[in-house]
């Protein structure tokens, strides 16, 4: 039984997060949520990604802990806007707008639900038409503490894990943790974040990295490599590395592509192959750290498919190469290696895209190559 509500100036109250994982400033904003307006909308962010240490949880599993943080009587007046990550504001904002839309498509009069955390809550002010419903912080307790308990504390006993989650979920998401925790991809995570805990203590004294990737397509299909060690063992990825001394972009992405799949062709073929290039330097692209990558599209035509191989490399590269058909990429966008499915959807329009999403995306440049 539904209970009564109260009287409400708004028809759907808004509250957009990631929820990696579900803690109890969540569950107190959502429930202030739910006394603004009779429905209320989560938008969960960051929805199709792989599994990685900093998106552990599938859309799916964070709605699921969400309405049991929730009354039974209030789980019927929420719903669930699923939203991928677009690396653009104005690209995000449409997709967010356009998703709330289609689940609660009457609502007129709607309140957005939120607190300014930090440098990244800019984003609340970017809804014009919605009113902003700005709550104080319940606590110093934020989604990084609870991933930080999961997995950044090799050695603890189970039990000593729970401990320290316990004061910080709401009950019904500490019981479901309990059960998470034995599915098998919490080991591979918590893997995961040691083999990244190393990498930074390696390499974190560079504040920034060069790269160059190279998307290659031929008669429908395109070059994909699967990596072989490191994070991302076993996703799908774009060819490509890390720029060398005195490499510009493009060279780094012909070498890498060389290296990473055996595919070879002369310097004039892969020039007259060049369609486009986008830069990706989005902050948050890599957990690796900043990493600012030029990625080149080719364009081979409707050639017989060249064969390919790769080699094993322990740093994190190819293992596997192999041509993946294009109309294929939509149902293996969980299966992508940080923001490489982004740059497919970049250059090949492989997602849907509410209005006015692709306007300002990744910028495309002409090319002058010396």
């Amino acid at each position: 039984m539904t209970s009564p509500l109260p009287p409400s100036s708004f028809d759907l109250a808004v509250y957009i997060g990631r929820f990696q994982g579900m803690h109890l400033g969540h569950q107190a904003l959502i429930l202030d949520a739910l006394a603004l307006a009779p429905q209320v909308a989560i938008v969960l962010g960051s929805a199709f990604q792989a599994r990685s240490p900093k998106n552990p949880f599938t859309w799916q599993e964070r709605a699921d802990m969400i309405r049991l943080a929730l009354p039974e009587s209030d789980r019927e007046r929420v719903f669930f806007v699923p939203v991928r990550d677009y690396y653009e504001d104005a690209d995000w904002v449409a997709a967010v707008r356009a998703g709330v839309a289609e689940v609660v498509p009457a609502a007129r009069k709607v309140a957005l639900v939120g607190h300014f955390k930090d440098h990244t809550s800019y984003y609340l002010n970017r809804f014009p038409g919605w009113a902003l419903q700005e709550r104080p912080r319940f606590s110093d307790l934020d989604a990084t503490a609870i991933r930080s308990v999961l997995f950044d504390t090799p050695g603890q006993p189970r039990e000593a894990i729970f401990m320290l989650l316990k004061p910080m979920v709401p009950a019904g998401v500490y019981d479901y943790l309990t059960a998470w925790w034995s599915l098998p991809c919490r080991s591979t995570l918590a893997w995961e974040a040691e083999w990244l805990r190393g990498y930074k203590a390696k390499w974190g004294h560079i504040k920034s990295s060069n790269a160059g990737d190279a998307v290659v397509i031929c008669g429908g299909h395109v070059l994909l490599i699967q990596r072989g060690e490191g994070a991302g063992k076993g996703l799908y990825a774009v060819p490509g590395g890390f720029m060398e001394d005195g490499d510009r972009f493009y060279e780094t992405a012909v070498r890498e592509l060389a290296e990473e799949t055996g595919l070879a062709f002369l310097d004039t073929t892969l020039l007259d192959a060049l369609e486009d290039s986008a830069v990706f330097d989005h902050p948050g692209r890599s957990p690796r750290g900043r990493i600012i990558s030029q990625a080149f599209k080719f364009n081979l035509g409707n050639l017989r498919l060249p064969e390919v191989n790769a080699q094993f490399d322990p740093d994190g590269g190819a293992k596997k190469a192999r041509w993946v058909r294009i109309s294929d990429l939509a149902r293996m966008e969980d299966q992508f290696f940080e923001d490489h499915f982004h740059i497919l959807d970049h250059f090949l329009r492989i997602t849907s895209r509410p209005l006015g999403v692709g306007q300002k995306s990744a910028s495309r440049q002409k090319l002058s190559i010396a």
